[in-house]
This record gives C-alpha cells, structure tokens and sequence, in this order.
C-alpha cells in the first residue's frame, strides 16, 4: 500500500489546513521535497510590505529597506515563486522610489488584489506603478494615495479587468483640475464595486469626461460621506438598479433616497456622530415596497443611546420590509457591550420577530463581498 505522505493531493489537502500558520508552513517546507510547492503557495500567497503591521507596530526606514531587498533577492533567485503571489501590499513611504520600482517590474502572473500607499507626487513612482498594476490578472486595488496630477497617470495602463477598488484621497496636495488621466482610455474600466471615504475628494475626478471608470454595472458602493450626491450624479445613473450593497455615513443635510435601490439586498449604516442618527431613520423612511432587502447592518463609532434604539426598533417594525432576514447590529454600539439578553429592551420588536443578531465589528466585509 502507498504511504499516504507520498500522495501529492493528500500532502496538499494537509498542508493546507495550516495556511494561516506561517511558522508551520515554513516548517513543512523543510520536510520533503513534495511538500515545498504546497507550502510555499501559502507561504508566498500574501505578500506585505507595509510600514505598518496589522499589530500596529512600526518598521523602521532601514528595517523596511532590508525587507524589501530581501523580497527581490528571494524572487530574483527563485523566480518560480512569483507564480505564487496573489496578493501584494506595499507602502512606498517606506523606501527609496528605485526600491519600489525594482520590485513593480516582476512579472505577477496571478496577481490579483494590491493594496497601495503613495505620498510622493513622483512621476518616476507613478510609472513604476503603471507597470504594476497593468497585469491582466488583476482583479481587486487598495489604494491611499494624494490625487495629484502624478498619481492619475496610473489609470493609463491600468488592468482592463480591475473591477473592485477602494480609494482613500489624502488632503495633502488635492488639486481637482488635474486628477484627470494624462491620455483618455480606449475603454474604460468596468467597476463592479467602489469603495471611497468622501466623494469631496475624487468627485472632480470621477465625474469628468475623461473619468477612466464605467460606474453602470456597480452592484457594491460604500462611501463614509457624500453617498447621495454620488447616487444622484448621471454617470450613476444606469447603476441604480443593479446596486445590491449600500453602505455609507448618513451625516448629510438630507436623507439618503433609498427608494431608486430596487436591487437592494444588504444595507450597512455607520453612524460617527449622536446627531446622524436621525437621519439614519430618516433614511430608513425612504424604504418602499417592493424592495429586496435581506439584511440590515448598524455600525457606529458613537454609542446609541436607550431612546434611539426604540426608535429604530419602531421605524424598522413599521416599514415594508418583507423579504428581511437579518437586523445585525454591532457589538460596539452600546457602552458595556451588548449581547441578545440584553438587547431586547432596545430591540423589542425586532427580537420577537426573531430578526435581531448582535456581532463584532467586521473589518474586511467590503473584500469579502467584492470575492477577494
């Protein structure tokens, strides 16, 4: 009978068990010679370069250029491991311009998300970045970055397939006359979801003519502010039906007018000041029937206080929401925390109609929604 260490799908299946493992990774790497591949496809699946780590502690200049240069040794030396890279972040603040050029020119035959952070207004640094995220496999882009007349060259030869992106605009040097793409695109690129922290930032960009993005087949959009006056620009137009996740900061003027939405199935509120909470239920009164929304998600960073809960708990009793399944509120909201025997007092309703769920905050919802 053959040992079971010697059948390469059972090595596989085994190793992969430990992909959130990297110490142990490393040591089946040492093994044998059959388990080295599995290994170091986890291994090499998530590659960061960050100046800082999820920990929240911070690599000094020379601790980050030795990381760096120790990336493109291993991969120069070892090119078949490149195959292995799917995801890649890096933080160009933390290196020289020729060190993050060095490691844009590999060819990434699989990559498909990147997490950028820019805070130069090189064009030597956009360059070397139009040669990163041109590869065709890309599908998902991170990026943090100021909107300068440098940094829109990117866009130029940008993957046709990049569907999912995220853009977090720094103040530093916002200049909206010239965040255009130095040359119009053939084609633009189709968004599938779009993630931005204010429509302040990128609405001279985005909405212009030479905008390199079609915005009509979005199915996910959050925005932290500025979401109704996205909604309401004619470039969005053709995207209100098939919207599907909504989530945004209801801090406005006006209500947000859900009533366009009528693909909508998740929508997440995150209130960040006590007096956006009216304009959360004032929100939510604009829900008409029909509509298919399945689930509704309160997120805040300001603890809602006993009355405003019942409020809610009332206004979403009374709506046409037919087709809902879920009320999930996050753990954060209440001072103390709050769990389903403590909230039926807040949610009285909602917890008889069995629809209340209480979790922890999610970080990561918008990649898992967008397939990432």
């Amino acid at each position: 009978m053959q040992n079971p260490l010697e059948v390469q799908e059972l090595v596989d299946q085994c190793i992969d068990f430990l992909r959130d493992s990297p110490s142990d990774l490393k040591a089946c790497a040492c093994v044998s010679r059959s388990w080295v591949a599995a290994a170091q496809a986890h291994i090499f699946k998530e590659v960061s370069l960050l100046l800082w780590s999820p920990t929240g502690s911070k690599s000094g200049p020379q601790s980050a250029e030795k990381s760096w240069a120790r990336l493109r040794q291993v991969l120069t030396r070892s090119p078949h491991l490149i195959r292995h890279i799917h995801r890649l972040q890096l933080d160009s603040t933390a290196v020289s311009i020729e060190a993050f050029a060095a490691i844009c020119e590999f060819p990434f035959t699989h990559l498909c998300y990147i997490f950028l952070r820019h805070l130069s207004e090189s064009f030597s640094l956009s360059i070397a970045t139009q040669k990163l995220v041109s590869h065709p496999t890309l599908r998902h882009m991170k990026i943090v970055a100021d909107l300068s007349e440098a940094s829109s060259w990117i866009w130029d030869r940008c993957s046709p397939n990049l569907r999912h992106l995220e853009l977090s605009c720094l103040w530093r040097s916002f200049q909206p006359n010239n965040t255009v793409p130095s040359h119009p695109r053939s084609t633009p690129i189709v968004l599938e979801s779009l993630k931005t922290d204010s429509l302040e930032f990128i609405d001279a960009w985005l909405m212009q003519e030479m905008c390199p993005f079609d915005m009509s087949h979005l199915k996910i959009v959050s925005a932290e502010y500025g979401i109704d006056e996205l909604l309401h620009h004619r470039k969005f137009f053709p995207a209100l039906q098939k919207i599907k996740v909504l989530d945004f900061n209801p801090a406005a003027d006006s209500p947000v007018d859900l009533s366009t939405l009528t693909s909508l199935v998740l929508l997440r509120i995150t209130v960040v000041e006590q007096y956006d909470w009216q304009m959360a239920l004032d929100t939510l009164s604009t829900i008409v029937h029909p509509n298919r929304i399945r689930k509704i998600v309160i997120s805040s960073t300001e603890y809602l206080p006993a009355e405003c809960g019942l409020q809610l708990d009332s206004k979403l009793d009374s709506l046409p929401l037919h087709s809902l399944l879920t009320l999930e509120l996050e753990r954060n909201i209440f001072e103390g925390g709050l769990t389903i025997s403590n909230a039926s007092q807040y949610f009285p309703q909602m917890t008889s109609r069995q629809l209340l769920r209480i979790t922890d905050r999610e970080e990561n919802w918008f990649e898992n929604f967008a397939g990432v």
